[in-house]
C-alpha cells in the first residue's frame, strides 16, 4: 500500500471515476447525489488505503455503522460505488488457451 496505491486511486478514480479493477468489474466511484465526486472527496475516500490497518478499521466501522455497508470514508465524504454503464471488460480466449484445455 502507501504513497503509490493512495495516488494511484486518487487520480484514476477523480479523473475517470474508476480503476482498473473498478473498469473490469463495471463499477465507479460517484457521490451519492450521482454526480463525479471532487479530487477532495476522492482524496479523502482514499486516505485508509495508506495504511492496511486504517483500510481495514475503514471497512470494519463501515460495515457495522451503515445501512448500506460502505467503507466509513465513503459515508463520510458522501460517496458510493455504483454499478457502471461503462462495457465491462472481457477476456478472449486465445488458441493456445483451447489447446491446453
Amino acid at each position: 500500500m502507501g504513497t503509490l496505491s493512495l495516488v494511484y486511486f486518487t487520480v484514476t478514480e477523480s479523473y475517470l471515476g474508476y480503476t482498473l479493477g473498478k473498469k473490469i468489474f463495471g463499477i465507479k466511484v460517484t457521490h451519492m447525489n450521482g454526480t463525479k465526486p471532487s479530487l477532495k472527496k476522492i482524496f479523502a475516500r482514499n486516505i485508509t488505503k495508506f495504511n492496511a490497518v486504517l483500510l481495514l478499521a475503514d471497512t470494519i466501522i463501515g460495515y457495522y455503522t451503515s445501512n448500506t455497508h460502505q467503507k466509513y470514508s465513503d459515508n463520510y465524504v458522501n460517496t458510493t460505488v455504483v454499478n457502471s454503464n461503462l462495457p465491462k471488460v472481457t477476456f478472449h480466449e486465445t488458441p493456445w488457451h483451447e489447446a491446453t484445455c
